[in-house]
Order: structure tokens, then C-alpha cells, then sequence
């Protein structure tokens, strides 16, 4: 049987100590696998006086009750960053837990267990989407610049760094790629572990190790 190497980590025993009562609160109102949107969020933290109760503008309202609510929007992204770093740490135990984005620019939110979390190929992904948008903000920038007034030296600049741009994507998605076919051929030596123990105990466990949403246990070792 193929033994796998498994490396520990140590955390920082104050990490997110000051936090941490409010980690196992938060966890409590939002166990492992909770969607919620941030008007939820919202009421959970007014309702426990985590922040200061305040109602979203329409569009029809003052300047001053909409720039409010950005300041609002800010305080809540410190509130959940308190979150995340209090409570994925080891102190929490069974709690611990990791406040993900379900999809980019969609307010939806979900709890991962860590181990879920550590399995995800998703910030691969979203630094392919980061590099997507600086090519196509860059293009734009390109497209309206009044060449007849800029230097021979800047226009090779320009050109250089754009050149860059474009080829830190291509190095990006051969990256994604790479580890993609990692997570392909880790499920396949799992599985073949898998069938080699035949214990549905043992498999039941090998599953618990596969449950992330990106990395599925396949149906046929069962």
C-alpha cells in the first residue's frame, strides 16, 4: 500500500487569542456547510452587538446615508477577517472553520471545515481571473493612449510590461493545469487504495479525506 506523507503545521498559539470567544460564537450561529448571504451575516452581528445596526440605502437616499453603508461594508469584511483568523486555529477544535466565497462577486457565503478549505483549487483559479482582468484593463489603457505623444523608451515600456502581463497569465494557467492533474491522479491513487482495503470503515474514512467539493471521492470504490 502507497503510504502517504502527511506534514504538520504548528500555528501560532496567539493567533487570533483576543477573538477567539467570538470564533466559537460565530461558529455555534454558523456550523460546517451553513450558506448564508451578508444581509444574514448582518443581522447575526447586530443582533450580538458585533456591529452597529444600520439599514442599506436606496437608491433615492442622501449622499451621506450611502457612503455609510460603504463604511459598513468595510467594517463587516474586518468583522468576518477577525473570524477566519480566530477561528481556523487549532483552539478551536471540532469548531474551527474557514468563511469561504461561494463564487466570485456573488453574496453568498459558506462555512469550510479546514480541511475542505486546504484541499480547494480555488485560489489557483482566482489568480487566472486576476490576470484576466489586468490583460483586458491593460488592453483598454492601450487602446486609448494618444501614441503620437509618447517617447520611443515608453512605448517600449509600455510594450514590455503588457508582454509581461500576458505571459504571467500563460505561466498561471499551466500552472492551474499542473495542479488539476495533481488532484486527478491523488483521487486515482485514493481510489485505488480504496478498493485495496475493502474495509467500508476504513473507506468511509479515505472519504471523509476526499469530501471537498473540488476533490470528489469517486462512487466506484464503494
Amino acid at each position: 500500500m502507497t503510504a502517504l506523507a502527511v506534514t504538520q503545521y504548528a500555528a501560532n498559539p496567539t493567533r487570533g487569542l483576543v477573538h477567539r470567544d467570538l470564533a466559537r460564537e460565530f461558529a455555534g450561529a454558523f456550523p460546517v456547510a451553513t450558506q448564508f448571504s451578508n444581509r444574514e451575516f448582518d443581522e447575526w452581528a447586530f443582533n450580538n452587538g458585533h456591529l452597529e445596526r444600520i439599514e442599506q440605502p436606496m437608491r433615492n437616499e442622501s449622499p451621506t446615508k450611502k457612503k455609510a453603508w460603504l463604511y459598513h461594508g468595510e467594517r463587516r469584511r474586518k468583522l468576518r477577517g477577525k473570524l477566519n483568523g480566530s477561528g481556523c486555529h487549532p483552539d478551536m477544535g471540532e469548531l474551527a472553520f474557514k468563511i469561504v466565497q461561494i463564487r466570485r462577486n456573488v453574496d453568498m457565503w459558506e462555512i469550510a471545515e479546514p480541511a475542505t478549505f486546504a484541499q480547494s483549487i480555488e485560489p489557483f483559479e482566482e489568480m487566472v481571473r486576476l490576470s484576466e482582468f489586468h490583460i483586458k484593463s491593460r488592453r483598454y489603457a492601450l487602446e486609448a493612449i494618444p501614441w503620437e505623444r509618447v517617447s520611443p523608451a515608453e512605448k517600449l515600456r509600455i510594450d514590455m510590461m503588457y508582454q509581461s502581463v500576458l505571459d504571467t497569465h500563460k505561466f498561471q494557467l499551466f500552472f492551474l493545469s499542473t495542479v488539476r492533474e495533481k488532484c486527478e491522479a491523488f483521487d486515482l491513487e485514493v481510489t485505488k487504495i480504496g478498493k485495496k482495503i475493502g474495509n467500508p470503515a476504513k473507506i468511509a474514512v479515505l472519504k471523509r479525506l476526499m469530501s471537498s467539493k473540488l476533490l470528489p471521492f469517486p462512487d466506484d470504490a464503494d
